[in-house]
């Protein structure tokens, strides 16, 4: 009886500590001055907008097939986005992270259409495109070496993911996206 016991709790263990991945689409991006301050998903505890709020900034507007917040709220403290070097295999180091926000009706109206509403949640996140900054807030991270992560970002292009976690072992995870931003010459650039 023992063991059925030990075997139950461990199967529980291994249920509720796994990662719900989740798919997300670029959809569109516009370059801003200032990052929203209101309507994050799931953020930290007071710490929405993870970043100061003057820009610019390039809005990057995506989709997602599931409720971010609902999902988030469920499997984490708090969602956020990182953007990695898209050679970048697993969660780790990360040159920009910040919250997720929901976009504004306006805005869905304008990139999803009315074709199928609801059926798809869009999101929007805001990258800093100031290199400068960018490697300065790269550089709390202590093990990464900035400079040969940058140069990692040069040559194999910028890419964003989503993620999230409990300490009780939940997580969400989503794929690499491209990020509609490149480094040139010490630069951040927006492409088209």
């Amino acid at each position: 009886m023992k063991c059925r016991a030990i075997l139950a709790g461990v199967i529980a263990l291994f249920v509720v500590g796994c990662t719900t991945r989740i798919s997300i689409s670029r959809m569109d991006h516009a370059v801003v001055e200032h990052e929203a301050t209101d309507g994050a998903v799931h953020p930290y505890p007071g710490l929405s907008p993870l970043q100061n709020a003057s820009g610019p900034f390039v809005e990057v507007f995506f989709t997602a097939a599931a409720d971010l917040e609902e999902i988030a709220t469920q499997r984490t403290h708090h969602l956020y986005f990182h953007v990695v070097p898209c050679s970048q295999a697993s969660v780790g180091h990360y040159l920009v992270s910040g919250s997720v926000f929901a976009a504004s009706a306006e805005e869905q109206s304008r990139i999803l259409g009315t074709a199928h509403p609801g059926e798809q949640g869009l999101y929007k996140v805001y990258i800093p495109l100031d290199l400068k900054a960018v490697s300065e807030r790269a550089s709390f991270q202590g093990s990464l070496d900035v400079p040969s992560y940058v140069q990692a970002a040069k040559n194999d292009g910028l890419c964003m993911q989503l993620g999230g976690g409990q300490m009780w072992g939940a997580a969400l995870v989503t794929n690499l996206v491209s990020a509609p931003v490149v480094i040139r010459d010490d630069v951040l650039q927006v492409i088209q």
